[in-house]
């Protein structure tokens, strides 16, 4: 390992701050995936109460906000560990083409999909 140049910034480097923008939109992201959540679970929860036949007009207020975001979480991740499934079975289904297909795939990402099908077309 080569130690850092004189004029080389590092990791740590005080020049390198975030500004109030990145700051801005991580709050935006955060707040939002909160809410998110909070929606899921709201709506699990009132799927629930109307499939029990419970008043849900009267039930929703009784309802303790931290239940709600459980709620709407434990549906998240199970969506993402559904998601991570799927991806696992595509990459599995496709692996064993990826010789006979590379050039096709990396023709579509480097053109764009209209010019890698007029390139496979010549």
């Amino acid at each position: 390992m080569q130690p850092p140049e004189a004029g080389a910034t590092s990791v740590g480097d005080a020049s390198r701050r975030a500004d109030g923008l990145e700051v801005l939109e991580l709050l935006l992201v955060l707040v939002a995936a909160i809410a998110y959540i909070h929606v899921i679970g709201w709506v699990i929860t009132w799927v629930r109460l109307t499939a029990a036949r419970v008043p849900v007009d009267a039930s929703l207020p009784m309802i303790d906000n931290q239940i709600l975001f459980l709620a709407g979480l434990r549906l998240v991740v199970v969506m993402a560990i559904v998601f991570a499934a799927m991806c696992a079975v595509s990459w599995a289904v496709h692996v064993w083409t990826w010789e006979h297909r590379a050039p096709e795939w990396r023709s579509v990402i480097k053109h764009g999909r209209v010019a890698a099908a007029k390139l496979a077309g010549q």
